[in-house]
């Protein structure tokens, strides 16, 4: 499919959204990815660098959750 199929077929699912909230809530998604699309290029040195600062976080054992807290704190939240 191309590009501008992809394009046509998401302005008609747009189109079909009567929502406020799913409108606002899919336009702050896509205002999002646009804002940090440059970090998915594997060639940016400021993405190569995110990756490198969140390996050495994870490594040192500072950037994870332990699944147990994770599994408690959804049940949690969808028991709210």
């Amino acid at each position: 499919m191309s590009a501008r199929d992809l394009k046509d077929l998401l302005h008609k699912q747009i189109d079909l959204l009567e929502d406020p909230d799913d409108v606002q809530d899919l336009f702050l998604t896509v205002n999002d990815f646009l804002g940090h699309r440059h970090l998915w290029d594997k060639e940016a040195p400021e993405f190569m660098e995110q990756l490198r600062r969140t390996l050495e976080s994870v490594r040192g054992g500072s950037a994870t959750i332990p699944n147990s807290q994770v599994m408690l704190e959804a049940k949690e939240w969808l028991t709210r």
